[in-house]
């Protein structure tokens, strides 16, 4: 038998400078490109990107993007006529590249091969083009590739001669036969943004005469074994011996467990399997991402040693009940949906730096789950994953909409197998892949059989992960043979019927299933944008739309005002979440949430959706100790029938705990506190403890029931509810006001409710006037407001209500001296805001600021108002254009802040320092003809939902 000789020095790296054509026409591989050198003076670095060379197009009207617009206002409002004309334009849509290409790029380099590897067989990897690859060398066709999820390999048997060789790369980033959907964030301009390139590691491997290689790891929780499948691949016929070795990463001490098996093998391919005990091995979770190093090394008995060796945790990743349990310990996802969102760049990062830095400020707000939208990351995001101890759910890189469908024997159909087999083969291993699916929302009649079909595959290849058919929304079907189910039915808060409580959850909406169910793309609440992150946007993607929305917007307001309205709208925006956050904790067996999102989106219309922003940096107004509170493993929760109280009523609160931990919580001290909120500080009302005896992991737990009746209630304040367990704390605000009764109204004062003979008649009198003008306010009627804030954003949804983020108000007027507030909406609020009218300001003078400012969509920018005051020649006067009633029991808020108004007109403090004329008021309740927002298409995103025949379950 011949002796192996193993060669040094086995690694090429292709990194550095390419020269670089483009082929727009798509006419290279016809005129054969790869046949001579390329002719051309120009290179680019890779990895890279086409646009990081300075090629390509800059961005102008004509330019075909990788998205779908919904709303196309802005080609043809004649006010937005500058932002078109600039070079590049000011795209609402998204941000904008510097430069941008699509189509087919050519790349070339050489190598040298010294004499030593002559004629041995060698493998070229490219990670992450993007994305469909065909590489010569010297003119041969060695091969192609189509993945957007895992490197492209390339095999060649051996060169026949030394010395420089020429590598000829075609890469093509355009949608052609194979479509993933235009707005899959593998692809789409939405987010990451359509490049050409490769990104990640490249590198021209020679094949050793033994290799180890397709080792795929699997626990058997049952046996408490670790099976460990590989290929070893051989020249020739060879004898040795092959041993497994585990033991703790970074622990050469510890204890190891090996096991050796002998091996005789024919040439080529031996397929090999052995077993380890896992007995007493410590498993991988979020609260203890253990990483042990697993090494196979093969002996043959000439003494050639060949070694593989890599780091990966242990888990049991399953399903309990309606809950995942991870080594068998229930669990509940805490999920941020991640939509390749990187402005620096414009695509994701590939070094593990980069991705434990994300996977840290996650898990700094409470965070343990990703999933990936429509996209896979690399393999550095499953690195770091590991390390920090995330659940990842990854999806085959398709948003299969719009253009496009699956189940129908298309080119889609065929890659979404393709992907998800190449994706398990290559991330497998590691503890962090928990979940796939096919994708995202897909269209197609034949649908929900493709999924179940495609779930019960890949269960029988790979038992390692969970599947599920594909991520969707509410009027998508469910695919009942999924392992889990994601699905936006268990979402959204019930406060445009109901006085804010929290007493409601999702039961309703998963009763019925018996598998885990996550909540899909909760939240989407906006936030006013924070104009000053502009100048983070110093890379490849500019914030043109951020750009244009500052500009429109300083054209009625200044920079003051836009950090008000961001400080405000934010705290809505995190009470909301909260709330439904909360919820989802309160109800029994949801398996998980996945917010959308925790950090911006910056395209589809812009969705400023996180209180993170682009950059994975915290905004203004976060606190990220607080959002733990409510995001963390364990959480204090209350169900309470309201967060307003009346003189006379006895308010309740129903305390549980969700511990979802990795221990019980045994003999806890709760304690309790009712507290009133003073600018001197808290004033105890009332306290208690009591002994919990076990809050057991992996549970929601009752622990007792708290009330306090409200009486002597002479003057509105502002409470709190504190609850404490161990070090984990959570507080709930309370409102307390006086019983509505009989509201003296001095003569003084004239109540007016429109325009009318009678309001005129008390100005020209000089009486003071407050108008209640809820039931005839006109401009500004096409305002919806509700106590939530815009959904995802107005553009993409065309104008849907609500269009208001919230309120910005002034605490410091005295016209709340006996009315509670903060500068930002709360749950007292309510009442005065849900479904309530505004007044349009744009007539007033631009010097008048409302003391109650309802905060409009950033695309309009209409100054609004829904309490303000000014003069018009004697008289002051007071607008409201929130329903009052002195005496209504049930409306106990609007009630009291009558009884403020009349109040504050009746004293001294009452100057308003702005006059106006009659006529500007007189406006306000005029019926006319008002310009409306036209977004110019009859495209809706809704058409993305199909319609499904009776195959549907």
């Amino acid at each position: 038998m011949v002796d192996l000789v193993l060669i040094p020095h086995m690694k090429f790296d292709l990194s550095g400078p390419w020269k670089v054509k483009l082929d727009p026409q798509n006419c290279g591989e016809t005129e054969a490109w790869y046949a001579a050198p390329l002719e051309t003076d120009v290179s680019a670095d890779l990895p890279g990107t086409v646009a990081e060379a300075g090629l390509g197009d800059v961005p102008d009207l004509e330019t075909q993007w990788t998205g779908s617009i919904y709303d196309r206002s802005w080609f043809h409002e004649p006010e937005l006529e500058s932002y078109r004309n600039t070079k590049p334009p000011h795209f609402p849509f998204w941000l904008t590249p510097l430069r941008r290409y699509v189509g087919v790029a050519w790349y070339e380099r050489e190598v040298e091969i010294p004499e030593s590897c002559v004629g041995r067989s060698f493998v070229i990897e490219l990670e992450r083009p993007h994305w469909q690859t065909s590489l010569w060398i010297d003119g041969e066709l060695l091969g192609s590739g189509e993945s957007l999820s895992v490197p492209h390999y390339v095999e060649h048997a051996g060169l026949k001669a030394p010395g420089r060789h020429r590598l000829t790369l075609r890469v093509d980033n355009a949608i052609r036969e194979i479509h993933p959907g235009q707005d899959a964030h593998s692809i789409s301009d939405h987010t990451q943004g359509n490049w050409n390139g490769v990104i990640g590691q490249m590198q021209l491997r020679f094949v050793n005469a033994v290799e180890i290689q397709s080792v795929q790891l699997r626990p058997d929780w049952q046996r408490n074994r670790l099976c460990v499948r590989g290929l070893l691949t051989c020249e020739q016929a060879i004898r040795g011996s092959l041993s497994v070795k585990l033991q703790p990463a970074g622990k050469p001490t510890s204890a190891v467990r090996s096991v050796q098996a002998s091996v005789a093998t024919q040439a080529m391919d031996h397929r090999f399997e052995l077993e380890l005990d896992l007995e007493g091995v410590e498993r991988w979770d979020e609260f203890h991402p253990i990483l042990h190093e697993v090494s196979i090394v093969f002996r043959s008995s000439s003494g050639v040693e060949v070694v593989w060796c890599e780091q990966h945790g242990f888990r049991d990743f399953g399903v309990r009940g309606t809950r995942f349990a991870v080594n068998a310990r229930a669990l509940f996802l805490r999920g941020n949906v991640d939509c390749c969102v990187f402005p620096k760049t414009g695509y994701p990062p590939m070094d593990v730096e980069a991705w434990m830095r994300y996977f840290r400020i996650l898990g700094e707000q409470g965070f343990n789950h990703v999933r990936f939208h429509s996209w896979c990351p690399p393999e550095a995001a499953f690195a770091a994953a590991d390390q920090c101890g995330f659940y990842l759910q990854v999806e085959a890189p398709t948003w299969p909409n719009h253009g496009v469908s699956i189940g129908q024997g298309d080119p889609i159909d065929g890659f979404i197998y393709r992907e998800t087999e190449r994706l398990l083969e290559q991330y497998g291993n590691h503890a962090s892949l928990c979940m796939v699916a096919s994708g995202n929302e897909p269209f197609g009649a034949r649908q929900v059989s493709f999924l179940a079909e495609y779930v019960r595959h890949f269960r029988e290849r790979d038992d390692r992960q969970l599947y599920t058919g594909a991520s969707v929304g509410t009027k998508w079907p469910m695919v009942r043979e999924s392992d889990f189910i994601v699905h936006s039915k268990p979402r959204g808060l019930p406060f445009e019927a109901e006085r804010p409580h929290s007493l409601f959850d999702y039961r309703e909406q998963i009763a019925g299933h018996a598998q885990p169910f996550v909540s899909h793309e909760m939240g989407q609440f906006c936030v006013f944008p924070d104009f000053e992150e502009i100048a983070q946007y110093s890379g490849l993607l500019k914030a043109k739309n951020l750009e244009m929305f500052r500009e429109c917007f300083l054209q009625q307001f200044d920079a003051a005002t836009a950090r008000r309205f961001l400080q405000a709208s934010g705290q809505l925006q995190l009470l909301c979440y909260r709330a439904e956050v909360e919820a989802a904790l309160r109800t029994p067996g949801l398996a998980g949430i996945q917010l959308l999102g925790a950090n911006d989106f910056p395209g589809q219309g812009t969705a400023l959706v996180g209180w993170l922003n682009a950059f994975y940096e915290r905004k203004p107004y976060v606190d990220t100790g607080a959002v733990r509170r409510w995001l963390g493993p364990v959480t204090i929760l209350a169900r309470t029938p309201g967060f307003v109280g009346c003189e006379g009523e006895t308010l309740w609160w129903e305390i549980e705990v969700a511990n979802f931990s990795d221990a019980d919580l045994t003999l806890a001290l709760l304690e309790w506190e009712l507290v009133e909120c003073g600018t001197d500080g808290d004033q105890r009302i009332e306290a208690g403890s009591f002994i919990c005896p076990e809050i057991p992991c992996g549970s929601v737990s009752f622990l007792g029931r708290v009330s306090h009746t409200l009486t002597q209630i002479s003057s509105a304040r502002k409470w709190m509810f504190r609850v404490r367990v161990a070090d984990i704390s959570n507080e709930w605000p309370l409102w307390v006001f006086p019983r509505p009764n009989a509201l003296n109204i001095p003569d003084t004062i004239h109540i007016a409710h429109t325009w009318d003979i009678a309001l005129q008649h008390a100005l020209d009198e000089g009486k003071d006037v407050l108008v209640l003008a809820a039931d005839a306010i006109q401009n500004g009627r096409e305002v919806a407001q509700y106590f939530r804030p815009a959904f995802w954003n107005t553009s993409w949804f065309q104008m849907a209500p609500p269009h208001t983020l919230g309120l910005h108000i002034d605490p410091t007027h005295p016209v709340f001296d006996g009315f509670p507030t903060e500068d930002h909406s709360d749950y007292q609020w309510w009442e005065l805001v849900q479904d309530q009218p505004v007044a349009n300001l744009e007539f007033f003078p631009k010097e008048l600021q409302p003391i109650v400012q309802p905060i409009d969509t950033w695309f309009i920018n209409r100054k609004l108002g829904l309490l303000f005051e000014f003069r018009i020649g004697k008289s002051r006067v007071m607008v409201c254009t929130a329903k009052l009633d002195a005496e209504d029991p049930s409306r106990p808020v609007a009630a009291q802040l009558y009884r403020s108004l009349i109040h504050y007109m009746s004293g001294a403090h009452f100057q308003p320092r702005l006059s106006v004329q009659a006529s500007v008021l007189a406006e306000l309740f005029e019926c006319k003809a008002r310009k409306q927002y036209d977004v110019g298409t009859d495209e809706k995103p809704e058409e993305l939902i199909p319609e499904l025949p009776a195959e549907a379950p």
